[in-house]
């Protein structure tokens, strides 16, 4: 035998290292592939939270254009921000908020909470399910929306439309908001957001 049939009989097929290697890169592709995927996931989901809100709040602002009461009373739908019904009755909630006809549950299987006054009126959504980096996002995505936004696990809205507990992240309009109170909160126990809007 020649010492270059010897040289190819030794280079035949993987050699355990070169496998390994292989292997170990496939699963760090594979890796890399969930996780990108998983981020980008929570983005768009975070992304459609912060539209279906949007528009929910258009959606009772032309409502209410006409007499710029948010909570007149009246038939229904017409019968205030303040009450769940006006809003699954006038079908404000938008996907990927649902209703069971009873209460309008966010995209984390939490019902919300509504409020409202003659001059403001608000929600609160969140709680057991949502992750610290879904409320951050979506809250910082209200920001720009918001009279008032508090985040945090004792977040919440009064039926008036007044936002307290947890952190104050946009005391009113015209307050800067505070960023570092968005993380402080989103990282409480089952976070909630409570934003009202004028």
């Amino acid at each position: 035998m020649t010492q270059a049939t010897q040289k190819v009989k030794k280079q035949r097929g993987w050699v355990s290292v070169e496998a390994g290697l292989v292997a170990l890169l496939v699963a760090g592709a594979v890796g890399f592939a969930f996780y990108t995927f998983g981020n980008v996931t929570k983005s768009m989901n975070s992304t459609n939270i912060v539209r279906a809100v949007s528009t929910m709040i258009s959606n009772a602002r032309n409502l209410y254009s006409s007499t710029g009461d948010y909570d007149e009373t009246g038939t229904a739908p017409n019968n205030g921000l303040a009450n769940i019904n006006t809003w699954i009755n006038g079908k404000l909630y938008q996907k990927p908020f649902k209703s069971d006809s009873v209460n309008i549950i966010d995209p984390w299987g939490n019902n919300i909470s509504v409020g409202a006054s003659n001059t403001v009126f608000g929600l609160a959504f969140g709680g057991t399910g949502i992750s610290s980096e879904e409320c951050v996002k979506v809250a910082q995505g209200l920001l720009d929306l918001g009279n008032q936004l508090n985040v945090g696990g004792a977040a919440t809205i009064s039926a008036a439309g007044v936002v307290s507990g947890g952190q104050t992240v946009k005391a009113d309009a015209s307050s800067t908001p505070l960023q570092s109170k968005i993380t402080t909160g989103c990282n409480e126990t089952n976070p909630k957001i409570a934003v009202n809007f004028r």
